[in-house]
């Protein structure tokens, strides 16, 4: 890293991901833990920021943490790991989350999920998280008119 910095991929997604408002963070469990690619993910995004402000990619991020297990806790105890990672680099994490147990039988051939009260979690999840972006993307301006 020293001699070639960051790898390309990690330049790009951290690009990509530094220009989003919000992100939905799912993640298989993998023995009660986020996925170690995830993990490490996370680790590359939070290098080589501009003039070493640590954590640039992650600064004024709302997230909501999904997760996926084919035991019928559905990767819960990888929920808490994944937003204490996240909430240390600064990214504001909301409450809403889903654990989606029986993974294997939980969607249908075209991807949806199948359980109604599972939808419903999960709209419910991503509505709170697209409300908050909104929030704070419009923040300023809203500052601006109560001057």
């Amino acid at each position: 890293e020293a001699e070639d910095g960051l790898p390309p991929a990690a330049v790009d997604l951290k690009a990509r991901l530094g220009k989003q408002d919000a992100w939905v963070v799912a993640s298989p469990e993998y023995n009660g833990f986020p996925t170690p690619l995830l993990v490490n993910t996370l680790t590359w995004l939070s290098r080589g920021d501009p003039d070493g402000q640590m954590y640039a990619t992650f600064a004024g991020k709302s997230a909501i943490v999904l997760s996926s297990s084919p035991g019928a806790m559905g990767g819960m105890r990888s929920l808490n790991p994944a937003r204490t990672l996240l909430t240390n680099l600064g990214v504001n994490v909301l409450a809403p989350s889903v654990a989606v147990g029986g993974a294997f039988k939980a969607f249908d051939d075209s991807g949806d999920l199948v359980d109604e009260r599972q939808k419903k979690m999960l709209h419910g999840a991503v509505e709170s998280l697209v409300h908050t972006a909104r929030d704070v993307a419009n923040r300023e301006a809203t500052c601006e008119l109560v001057k």
